[in-house]
């Protein structure tokens, strides 16, 4: 039990000594008399009121006192239930915080979540190519031609758009470069045509596809080259 919720023992210190008072008030008279050190005699109203006055004056003295104290311990009792009360209230408060902390946290992991099923959903629904280069094929004493090869693993494409870069060669011939409707598991070519490259000038090769699902969503894939192989270096989204 905290010290505040403690009753206050001057009440029954109070009664205490004033029961004894008493006792000793009304016992000791017939005793002092009994003795001789007082004489009990008929005494008029305004006489009694007088002892009454005297008998009981320093018991209403007390009490006041008593009260006082009384009435102190009980304010300090209340100073200290506030505190404790402002306590508990700034422990509510905290514990609000970190509730609202956790209920953010985990809606934002919803949302997280939500978002990667949504990417997930779109990822699903767009075209994902796969990408091979074919061997380079001579078709005249300076001209050759390279192909190459797409498969679409993922949705059906309602177009392609090929875009290469890295060739400063202005001799090379393009071709292929928008593809119409490619379903899902078929293949297509991307041919380009010009002199004999080799494997330094292919690494600098950069080839972007962009795909349109029959929804008008897009995904933009990035291939490079390493040692002459394509190599996947970035899809939007991710595959």
């Amino acid at each position: 039990m905290s010290k505040t919720n403690q009753p206050s023992q001057l009440g029954p210190l109070g009664i205490k000594l004033t029961k004894l008072y008493l006792i000793a008030l009304f016992g000791g008279i017939p005793i002092l008399a009994f003795f001789g050190a007082i004489e009990l005699n008929p005494i008029t109203l305004n006489e009694l009121g007088d002892f009454f006055a005297g008998a009981f004056g320093p018991l209403a003295i007390f009490w006041v006192v008593l009260g006082f104290f009384q009435q102190g311990e009980e304010l300090r009792n209340s100073v200290d239930t506030l505190k404790l009360q402002a306590d508990e209230l700034r422990n509510s408060v905290e514990q609000q915080k970190t509730m609202v902390g956790i209920t953010e946290k985990q809606l934002n992991l919803d949302i997280e979540m939500r978002r990667d099923q949504i990417r997930g959903d779109i990822s699903k629904s767009l075209p994902n190519f796969q990408m091979r280069a074919g061997q380079g094929d001579n078709i005249s004493d300076d001209r050759w031609r390279y192909k190459f090869h797409f498969k679409n693993i993922g949705a059906p494409a309602a177009e392609v758009k090929v875009i290469l870069s890295g060739l400063t060669s202005g001799d090379f011939k393009f071709g292929g470069m928008t593809q119409g409707f490619i379903d899902e598991m078929k293949e297509f070519d991307f041919t380009i045509t010009g002199p004999k490259v080799s494997t330094d000038d292919v690494d600098r090769i950069s080839i972007d596809l962009l795909a349109r699902n029959t929804k008008n969503n897009v995904r933009t894939q990035i291939y490079r080259f390493h040692d002459g192989a394509p190599i996947l270096v970035n899809s939007d989204p991710e595959t």
